[in-house]
């Protein structure tokens, strides 16, 4: 015969505290720079950098100031951070290296192309997007040489992004081209636009074997490491002007020129929009520092921020409550999820004890719509809980929500319950209370006296039990259980029908 104890409550006293629902908005950076479009950002870890129609600018003060960095008579439509170096690409003069070590601008790369729309490194090798080709450097930007032009097309390359010995470049009207490296050169460049639904790529980011493309009016589009075509990922996104990518991790997002951010963790399947405090905005640049996520809005020609460690999981609510069984039930809701991997369920006691992980329950992913769960804690022996929930993102990352307590009252006089079901086949619960700490028996018996199941027999706290009886190796008939404790004594009539 198998017997679980579980703790029950005859008087109830819930204390709940609700998890507010994280909303992540974004928040304006202090002042406009100086009324200036913005091309790029870029981030060091101290600085943030905006590259605009009339130079560099740079904040340590979260935007509340934006000193001029480097004026420019042209837009800077590139920001590089190499090393202690930073590269500038500025249209119609050139490529611009900042050195640290004696804090000046120097032109590294004018002739014959003067454009630097886009940097990207591998290897230590940076390459540079410019006016029908790219260009490389090995030596952090001091020197430029042009890569292998074999088939390259005319037009501005808008993006570059690298995937192992593969090198792409979006080309603004003449979709994707993509060169190859054989071990000592880059190979002749060759078009990728099977299935672009418009040449007119503007971004390009890669995230795993996936390839992502940022297009004007046609969308985001995937091409996965398998494919021969290029898929359509755009469901979801309101406005199909995409004008910048950004990769973090598994998740993607796109700036769309007036519809402002949307973000997705599952290579675009869904898209979830995060404009709350952008209104429409016309994003031009995107950069993350740490779990900050800054745009560039060139409707307002402000940049703003966000705090994209709250992305993952909106939680509406978390509720803790003795159900009918006499366990202490979890339930909250979530109103959408982002890369959710799912939740750790901890406990302490109220009165003293560390957290402990006691369950878990697998989150839903990707989620727009409303979501419930529920945690049944079967385990209790105490007179009041803590519980808090470990949210935790595919990637590892986690966070707390908020507490909620569940205070059991203890019992003012001893009882014995009528077990429930009755009849039964072959398990049934019985639960008693006990004032005050002492010895407790609980044993079975059949119809002529003989002791059949012992059921509890040892000193309990005060408290209020249950526990569930396994009959399973007895034949149907009536039963009589009884308890002792102290001066208390009571029995009860049971029925086992098979």
């Amino acid at each position: 015969m198998k017997y679980s104890f579980r703790l029950f409550a005859l008087v109830l006293i819930a204390l709940v505290t609700f998890s507010p629902k994280i909303i992540p908005q974004w928040n304006r950076m202090g002042i406009s720079l100086n009324d200036n479009l913005i091309y790029s950002l870029m981030h060091d870890g101290t600085y943030i950098y905006a590259g605009t129609q009339t130079g560099i600018y740079r904040s340590n003060d979260e935007g509340k100031s934006w000193p001029s960095f480097y004026k420019t008579s042209d837009p800077v439509n590139a920001l590089f951070k190499i090393g202690s170096n930073i590269l500038a690409g500025v249209f119609e003069s050139g490529i611009f290296l900042y050195t640290n070590d004696n804090n000046k601008w120097t032109n590294k790369y004018y002739l014959p192309c003067p454009y630097g729309f886009c940097f990207i490194e591998s290897n230590s090798i940076i390459y540079v997007g410019q006016s029908g080709r790219v260009s490389f450097s090995t030596d952090f930007g001091n020197q430029w040489s042009l890569s292998n032009s074999t088939g390259f097309p005319g037009g501005v390359v808008q993006d570059l992004a690298i995937s192992g010995a593969h090198l792409f470049a979006a080309i603004i009207n003449s979709g994707v081209y993509l060169s190859s490296y054989n071990g000592s050169n880059w190979g002749n460049w060759n078009t990728v636009n099977a299935g672009l639904r418009t040449f007119d790529v503007r971004a390009l980011e890669i995230i795993g074997s996936n390839l992502f493309a940022g297009t004007n009016e046609g969308g985001v589009l995937l091409l996965t490491d398998n494919a021969s075509s290029w898929k359509d990922v755009s469901d979801g996104l309101t406005n199909k002007k995409i004008l910048c990518l950004l990769a973090n991790g598994t998740q993607l997002y796109a700036g769309t020129d007036g519809s402002g951010v949307f973000v997705t963790n599952d290579n675009g399947s869904s898209w979830t929009a995060l404009n709350t405090g952008l209104s429409d905005g016309k994003i031009s640049a995107l950069v993350i520092n740490n779990q900050t996520l800054y745009a560039a809005n060139n409707l307002d020609k402000y940049v703003y921020k966000m705090d994209i460690s709250a992305l993952s999981v909106e939680l509406t609510n978390f509720t803790a409550k003795i159900n009918k069984t006499g366990n202490i039930q979890l339930n909250w809701t979530t109103a959408t999820e982002i890369d959710n991997y799912g939740f750790d369920i901890e406990r302490k006691l109220i009165k003293s004890g560390n957290w402990n992980k006691i369950g878990f329950v697998q989150g839903s992913g990707n989620s727009n719509s409303t979501k419930n769960y529920s945690f049944t804690d079967k385990d209790t022996s105490d007179a009041g809980y803590s519980y808090r929930l470990k949210q935790i993102d595919n990637s590892g990352k986690y966070k707390y929500t908020n507490e909620v307590a569940v205070v059991i009252n203890s019992p003012s006089r001893f009882l014995l319950g009528q077990n429930f079901p009755n009849p039964f086949n072959p398990t049934t619960t019985i639960k008693y209370s006990i004032p005050a700490s002492g010895y407790v028996s609980l044993k079975v018996y059949d119809i002529i006296g003989n002791e059949v199941a012992k059921l509890v027999d040892e000193t309990k706290p005060a408290g209020n039990y249950q526990i569930d009886f396994d009959a399973s190796m007895l034949n149907s008939g009536i039963y009589f259980y009884k308890m002792q404790s102290g001066n208390f004594m009571d029995t009860k009539k049971l029925i086992l029908l098979k």
